[in-house]
């Protein structure tokens, strides 16, 4: 099980890698911290296996810490992970958005979306790349 847990934590630093300059993150204080047991995890909506990580932001200071749940985190598969890495990567980006505590499903959502943008954006971008093949309308010829 370490093993498996030592794999998923270079896969989100190498994610991490990938995806810090290309949001503009370069200017930013970004800790990564990785959390083996469910018990240190902080979870304040979901169950703490559900949690796969959780973003503590502060803009003014282009600060942030991602605390990543290891054993949420060890089970995806690499796209899914690299959405939950550029997914917190988001929220570092409209932390100064101030929000009310009822407004955060809301906030929720656009990071979801501008996620789901992002990486749709990057596969797209690498299957154009030469050598590769693009899928039309969801199929690869």
């Amino acid at each position: 099980m370490k093993k498996r847990y030592l794999r998923t934590k270079d896969r989100i630093g190498a994610l991490y890698d990938k995806w810090k300059e290309p949001l503009w993150l370069g200017g930013y204080r970004i800790t990564l911290d990785f959390c083996y047991d469910g018990g240190e995890f902080p979870s304040e909506q979901a169950a703490v296996s559900e949690v796969a990580a959780r973003c503590y932001a502060d803009w003014r200071y282009q600060s942030a810490l991602i605390k990543f749940n290891v054993p949420a985190c060890a089970g995806l598969n690499d796209k899914e992970l690299e959405s939950v890495v550029v997914h917190e990567l988001v929220h570092v980006l409209v932390d100064e958005i101030d929000i009310s505590p009822k407004q955060h499903d809301h906030l929720e959502r656009v990071v979801s979306t501008l996620t789901s943008i992002l990486t749709w954006q990057a596969r797209q971008s690498a299957a154009t790349q030469p050598g590769n093949v693009v899928a039309v309308d969801g199929v690869t010829p």
